[in-house]
């Protein structure tokens, strides 16, 4: 496929090849990382990379061998950075940031003003991330330890894909989307494409070697409810459609034919995957007002038959979306058209201007490299133990798609405060429960009503009436193992071995009872590790100090957690920062699985009742819409 890259992307993208293992029949997991070019720093930010650390750290042993971690960076982490004789840097990219000659708070900014202030604010912390990436990569290359012998290491540049043209770094989350170029090498038998800061752990390496190890399934694909693709996809999808018809595009005469191509490419795949010749095309598709929901594009968002006339049902497909971490395929001759079409789809956002905001990457597998899992109403019969889609008013079933669909109520963090439900368990399968007790406020003007446990602070409002759980949720706060106590409510020690249950609903894990945190949560570390920024203000409130600032506060924070102030690391100990991460992500020990009984079985009560019924009903229930809508 080496040819499809060169055919619609090679002018445009500059891939260069750092560190390659020779072979072929590849198994990749493939993950990117980037810093945008219009940054938001936050707690979140730096987890990117002490995650990618982590994950590279403990790959060689948490998959088998023959396996491979392909990692595509930035230029800017590679070409970024010029050292003097003695290894100390000279100059980054980001000192070619020049000084804002006008800074009157009132003067209306250009894009470009407004990422040159963004950058000049985190300009030295740019530098220090830049410059521990750029340590490890050279780290990876150079190290004999054979933790790296498998692990390889791409480098992707485009001008094109910049709101300046200017200064370093791609728009938004451009780079989220090269980790599936490895669609495009030939020497790549299967691929897994994940977030960069999520490593293995036991149970997705149980959900991996089995669709490793299913001929039959080709896709691996996990949907999960959302609402943030309504916009992109109104943006990216329907507004171009909407303008093109009506003849108000901005665009070229060139880049609406280019756009119209697209459409017809991705109507025809969906042809093909449902073996019937639909008649649709970007000519014959009509369209309404903007305020009727993108009615006329559904054909294409949400498999609908219009026929031509409006309807009132409520778009399903923004409800849900295909998770760019974990997902992936295996090399078929099936996927030969869909890998053309995100490749001429991706040039046609590159050539547009396209902004890459967040979400970009699962609009390409929603509409292009999986669209049957959303966009062509995806199903599974338990009455006939199979998958279906529904498209256009024309059922097929299929086989070759590894589903995965959380649905879980009970294997979420909250429940770890509840010994009857909490997930994990000592040696003597007795239930461990959270009971972190943090201290003292050092100052308490930074925590409102001085919140004392880990259970104030985070799962209610401890942060100036802001609920701060959904943030520190997501880098998995409760990861640390010394924040639990056993049956005894004693505290559990470091070399207590631990065990994490897990239930599904038949022999496969495709009918895994999960949730989100819980199933990219490992688990494996007694004192989670943090880098933070003693100086940094949370981005999203101006006025607050970050998250984990706040967390740091209490007087026993040092019993549950490792903070890695980054203000107290000059940019030329880097290296020494690295050197901490890496030796403290050698100590680490995972929980082992234990499969529990489910809920079915009455052993552990599961609220809303068994997953296996509610994916039942919900089948029937997408099935009979459907033929209700086409009605």
């Amino acid at each position: 496929m080496e040819t499809v890259f060169d055919e619609y992307l090679g002018d445009l993208i500059n891939l260069t090849p750092i560190k390659i293992i020779p072979g072929g029949n590849k198994k990749v997991i493939t993950s990117s990382i980037f810093i945008p070019e219009k940054p938001n720093i936050s707690d979140k930010t730096y987890s990117y990379f002490t995650g990618l650390i982590k994950s590279i750290e403990v790959f060689s042993e948490r998959m088998p061998k023959g396996w491979i971690y392909r990692l595509y960076v930035d230029e800017l982490f590679i070409k970024g950075l010029k050292f003097k004789e003695d290894k100390t840097i000279e100059k980054s990219i980001y000192n070619s940031i020049s000084s804002d000659s006008d800074k009157d708070p009132f003067r209306k900014l250009t894009k470009k003003n407004m990422i040159k202030r963004k950058l000049r604010k985190h300009k030295d912390n740019l530098k220090k991330v830049q410059h521990l990436m750029y340590l490890y990569i050279q780290k990876i290359i150079d190290s004999k330890d054979k933790k790296y012998k498998n692990i390889e290491l791409l480098s992707f540049k485009c001008s094109e894909a910049s709101e300046t043209n200017k200064y370093p770094g791609h728009s938004s989350t451009f780079g989220s989307i090269i980790r599936f170029f490895t669609l495009f090498d030939s020497d790549i038998d299967l691929f897994i494409s994940f977030n960069c800061r999520y490593p293995i752990n036991k149970l997705l390496k149980e959900i991996i070697m089995e669709f490793d190890g299913d001929d039959e399934k080709k896709i691996l694909a996990y949907k999960y409810e959302t609402s943030f693709l309504r916009n992109v996809t109104y943006k990216n999808l329907f507004l171009p459609f909407f303008e093109i018809k009506n003849e108000e595009s901005e665009l070229s005469i060139e880049g609406q034919t280019h756009f119209k191509e697209c459409v017809n490419q991705m109507l025809d795949t969906r042809d093909e995957i449902i073996d019937k010749k639909m008649g649709l095309n970007f000519d014959k598709m009509k369209t309404y007002k903007k305020s009727d929901k993108m009615f006329g594009l559904d054909p294409l968002l949400f498999g609908g038959d219009r026929k031509g006339k409006m309807s009132t049902y409520k778009n399903p497909g923004f409800e849900y979306s295909v998770a760019a971490g974990l997902f992936g395929m295996k090399r078929d001759a099936m996927f030969n058209q869909r890998i053309e079409v995100f490749a001429n789809y991706l040039r046609y956002l590159i050539l547009s201007g396209n902004d890459f905001n967040f979400g970009i990457d699962e609009i390409i597998l929603k509409m292009i490299l999986a669209p049957e899992v959303i966009t062509m109403n995806l199903y599974y019969d338990y009455d006939d133990d199979k998958l279906t889609i529904d498209y256009m008013g024309k059922e097929k079933d299929i086989d070759y798609i590894y589903f995965l669909f959380p649905e879980s109520s009970h294997y979420v963090p909250d429940n770890l405060f509840d010994r009857e439900k909490s997930f994990l368990t000592d040696e003597n399968k007795k239930k461990i429960i959270l009971d972190g007790y943090l201290g003292e406020p050092i100052d308490e003007d930074m925590v409102s009503d001085s919140k004392q446990t880990l259970t104030d602070f985070i799962l209610f409002e401890g942060l100036s009436g802001l609920d701060t759980k959904s943030d520190l949720l997501d880098i998995h706060v409760f990861g640390a193992r010394s924040l639990f106590v056993n049956h005894k409510t004693k505290p559990i020690k470091e070399s207590d071995k631990l065990y994490r249950i897990f239930e599904r609903y038949r022999p496969t894990f495709q009918d895994l009872d999960f949730s989100i945190n819980y199933l990219f949560a490992g688990y494996d570390e007694y004192k989670k590790l943090f880098i933070f920024d003693s100086e940094g203000m949370n981005e999203l409130y101006q006025n607050i100090p970050s998250y984990l600032r706040l967390l740091n506060n209490f007087t026993d924070i040092n019993n549950f957690f490792v903070f890695k102030d980054i203000q107290e690391y000059s940019l030329d100990n880097m290296g020494q920062l690295l050197g901490e991460i890496i030796e403290h992500y050698g100590n680490l020990k995972e929980p082992e699985l234990l499969e529990g009984k489910n809920s079915s079985n009455k052993s552990i009560n599961v609220s809303g009742g068994p997953a296996g019924k509610t994916k039942k009903k919900r089948g029937k229930g997408l099935k009979k819409t459907e033929k209700k809508r086409k009605n």
